[in-house]
């Protein structure tokens, strides 16, 4: 099934994820197909400047969130959206926005974009901040695409020893691609991304890598901060404030907590076997050698 016709091109970036369970759904509920069909065709530039954090699963997204957040001039979400993948925004509770709100933002806009522009409106114009912060890892897959729509946006790319990540996402039952193999393209896929950006989006991405940020807050946090033009606040490395929030409740995110420590840097050397070793690097070496580790 392909949504595309001569009247109607869908975003190839908001094609992934049409699997056959999904389409079985999506047939069965025409009505729904027929509605959300405005909303994921071609799509023009958003004006827009968010902030986006991003990288493969596992490498810091969600410590740097938290972080960022803790900026009185930014606001968030509590979750991942994986909004910018085709999905059915008629339906869509993830928002945080108020059913009744969110049926007049689907009344009002036409593209994906717009409507996640609105939410990022609301939750500015609640929070009496000046940026909207999305957090979801996979976003990584696209950010190409998102550098296309958002050009004045920020993009922070998170990056970790893939090694680590698969011994992280096998402690999180919650993580998807616990399977050495399926870890591993995921993560080489996400880097690829980043590595392959086309000219000209060079100061839209800052590339931060997990285990710099563990040793070095400080000087990691100056080139953030300095980066999305924030000034550094102490509330945003207060562990304390960083445990109140959701997130940290969740399986997985425990270490949300504690304080910033690169304490779990290096565990893959006795949680990998020599197979799952010599997978991830038959796949990831090249990408891991330009990213600077050995």
């Amino acid at each position: 099934m392909d949504l595309r016709t001569k009247a109607f091109k869908v975003e190839p970036s908001l094609r992934r994820g049409v699997t056959l369970t999904r389409l079985k759904v999506l047939l069965q509920k025409p009505r729904v197909v027929l509605k959300n069909i405005k909303y994921i065709r071609y799509s023009p530039p958003s004006k827009e400047q968010h902030i986006f954090v991003l990288g493969p699963p596992r490498s810091g997204t969600t410590l740097m969130q938290r972080i960022l957040i803790g900026n009185s001039k930014v606001c968030g979400l509590n979750f991942e959206s994986r909004f910018f993948f085709i999905r059915n925004y008629v339906n869509y509770s993830k928002s945080e926005v108020p059913l009744k709100q969110y049926k007049l933002y689907l009344k009002k806009v036409s593209t994906v974009c717009e409507l996640f522009d609105e939410i990022a409106f609301f939750h500015k114009d609640q929070t009496k901040t000046k940026f909207f912060l999305e957090k979801t890892p996979e976003h990584a897959l696209r950010l190409k695409y998102l550098c296309k729509k958002y050009p004045n946006s920020k993009y922070i790319f998170m990056v970790r020893d893939c090694r680590d990540g698969l011994s992280s996402v096998r402690r999180n039952p919650n993580a998807k691609a616990h399977n050495v193999m399926s870890y591993a393209k995921l993560w080489n896929g996400s880097v690829e991304k980043y590595l392959n950006l086309p000219g000209g989006f060079e100061n839209k991405v800052l590339l931060v890598r997990y285990e710099d940020l563990c040793r070095e807050k400080e000087k990691v946090l100056d080139k953030v901060l300095s980066f999305l033009n924030l000034e550094y606040q102490p509330e945003m490395i207060n562990t304390s404030k960083i445990s109140m929030s959701e997130v940290s409740k969740q399986e997985g995110h425990t270490r949300l907590k504690d304080e910033i420590s690169d304490k779990t840097v290096g565990g893959w050397k006795k949680d990998l076997s020599e197979k799952d070793y010599d997978t991830l690097m038959r796949i990831c070496g090249e990408n891991m050698k330009k990213l600077g580790y050995k």
